[in-house]
């Protein structure tokens, strides 16, 4: 692994693993610095869209609200062009259960490659609506319906992208319903409160945990995608300033 890919995985997941805790100091920090690494990555390297969405993380909360809205609304625009990068990618297939697998999969090579694209695309897609999410939230205090239904759209996105049982969907629902709530939107925090809670019942594995199986066989651009998605992080309720 070259030294610039090792230095952005480390810091992410150093960051990553502290916003969970809520070690937002060293977050930020992390954060920040993996941004840095990315000054020096093509537009449409997948890194540049999550640095520039932790980067907006970051700054949402250290109180510079202005710069956290331009660097998401950024970011929006890096996620595109990373994702038109998936057309000229080659896949790497999943782990072969038999021989006769690694024959099937030489015989219709197209059609594994192109699955492997659709499968990153969607991947990307579950960490571009994050980066949406955050945009969204960071205008919602205001009480815009627009910037509101912008979030729970996201939400959606997330949802049919990562599946049902995301775990980081639920958390932004909890953070919507917090938000409804503070816009006198009863029934639609309700709503979403009941959501979050169904899903806690029964989560599937985390972005993190998805990660670190993922890591172990990842290579190249493949792997640079997959890092990025997943270590692309979500506005959270504990997280927000004053809670």
């Amino acid at each position: 692994m070259d030294d610039l890919r090792e230095s952005w995985e480390r810091l992410s997941l150093a960051a990553a693993k502290a916003y969970i805790a809520n070690d937002i100091p060293s977050a930020t920090d992390a954060w920040r610095r993996a941004a840095a690494l990315c000054e020096r990555l093509p537009p449409d390297d997948p890194r540049q869209a999550a640095a520039c969405s932790n980067r907006s993380l970051a700054d949402h909360l250290s109180g510079e609200r202005d710069p956290a809205k331009l660097g998401w609304a950024k970011s929006t625009d890096l996620w595109l062009q990373a994702e038109a990068g998936i057309a000229e990618l080659a896949v790497e297939s999943r782990a072969r259960s038999s021989h006769f697998h690694f024959r099937l999969e030489q015989r219709h090579r197209k059609d594994y490659l192109e699955a492997g694209r659709q499968r990153l695309q969607r991947i990307l897609a579950g960490a571009a609506a994050v980066s949406q999410f955050n945009l969204a939230v960071a205008q919602t205090p205001s009480g815009s319906p627009a910037d509101f239904e912008a979030a729970r759209a996201a939400i959606d996105v997330r949802t049919r992208a990562w599946g049902a049982r995301n775990p980081e969907a639920a958390e932004m629902k909890k953070l919507l319903a917090s938000l409804a709530k503070d816009c006198g939107r009863s029934t639609d925090a309700a709503q979403f409160e009941e959501s979050a809670c169904r899903i806690a019942v029964a989560p599937a594995r985390s972005a993190l945990e998805i990660w670190q199986q993922e890591s172990r066989a990842a290579k190249g651009r493949e792997r640079d995608y997959l890092a990025a998605c997943r270590m692309t992080l979500h506005l959270r309720v504990r997280a927000l300033p004053g809670e």
